[in-house]
């Protein structure tokens, strides 16, 4: 059985610099990230009164590959590969994907045949919180033309995943879709001339007014905008089992941007869908460097065309199998290795 070894890599320049410049913050932020993976939590972030309901610590909700370690408030995941320049996730993969998020979660006595390490981990989970009765999915980087797809393919491939891990399992769902690529910007007016104007204060939602009428709409802006005019996240609510109401929702999500655990700040993004964006970069460049110095590894399968010669094509579920961190699916996340 191979073990993965997480490591930290830290300059000679960097720690010089901690050293004869006395950068404090630098020293805390590498600290945080050793800390995150040596199976810690720096922080956990208190939700307002207002979502209580819906708190991670209660355990009701799970977050889409997010909550899914011993601690609610400590973000995990993993990535698949599939076609590039697709905005639709392979549903398959999808839906072993929360089989699989659901398992690390619980404590069934018909998973303790894999193996001993397995075993171990599985037991010191959240065996009360295994089979949350709200499951929460944010899902980022869909144009409104996207929508329906969403709730009708991906929403059916995450209810195929729970009936496949547990036929009598029947969570309630809440699809939300955050998104920055849109075109408003909003400030808050400090004089009649522009140059007056001013950034929203960390915080801010927009529910009213300029929101559309025909969904549930509104615009959050948790962070302090480091450099120029800060964008508001656009969230719309496409599927809302679980009657949250908007400030129970909005309360979620401000403490979810709180939840980065090496800057102690909010970001822009929730820390599941900052985390999802992470890991796609990881896996990206994992399979970049693996085609670069085993191109002859790269698993490949046959495409048949019509009236044509099939033609070899890159087998996305083998380089899955291949170089994602589940491996063959029965691997356990314990821990954050994107710090």
């Amino acid at each position: 059985m191979f073990k993965p070894i997480v490591t930290q890599h830290v300059t000679l320049e960097k720690v010089r610099d901690i050293v004869n410049k006395n950068q404090r913050q630098t020293l805390e932020n590498v600290l945080n990230k050793m800390n995150m993976k040596n199976f810690g939590l720096n922080y956990q972030p208190q939700i307002e009164d207002c979502g209580k309901r819906f708190a991670l610590e209660t355990g009701k909700v799970l977050v889409i590959c997010a909550n899914m370690t011993d601690n609610p408030h400590a973000f995990v995941g993993d990535y698949f590969y599939q076609e590039s320049r697709r905005e639709a996730l392979d549903m398959r993969q999808l839906a072993d994907r929360v089989s699989w998020i659901l398992r690390n979660l619980g404590n069934d006595e018909n998973e303790k045949s894999i193996n001993f390490f397995v075993d171990w981990v599985v037991e010191q989970r959240r065996p009360e919180h295994r089979r949350p009765p709200f499951i929460f999915i944010i899902r980022d980087g869909l144009s409104e033309g996207q929508f329906a797809m969403a709730c009708k393919e991906e929403l059916e491939a995450i209810h195929i995943g729970c009936k496949e891990y547990d036929p009598g399992y029947r969570p309630r769902f809440l699809l939300i879709v955050g998104t920055k690529r849109h075109f408003k910007k909003f400030f808050i007016e400090n004089g009649p001339r522009l140059t007056n104007s001013a950034n929203l204060p960390p915080g801010s939602v927009i529910d009213q007014q300029v929101v559309r009428a025909d969904l549930t709409e509104f615009y959050m802006q948790p962070h302090v905008p480091l450099k120029g005019t800060g964008k508001a996240i656009e969230y719309a609510v496409l599927e809302n089992e679980v009657d949250i109401n908007m400030d129970e929702l909005q309360a979620f999500l401000m403490s979810l941007s709180y939840s980065h655990q090496i800057v102690n700040i909010a970001t822009s993004l929730t820390a599941p869908v900052y985390q999802a964006h992470e890991l796609a970069k990881r896996g990206k460049n994992n399979f970049i460097a693996f085609r670069k110095f085993y191109r002859d590894a790269v698993p490949e399968r046959e495409l048949s065309l019509p009236a044509q010669q099939p033609i070899r094509i890159v087998d996305y579920r083998g380089v899955t199998h291949l170089l994602a961190y589940w491996g063959n699916g029965t691997t356990i996340l314990s821990h954050r290795f994107t710090a």
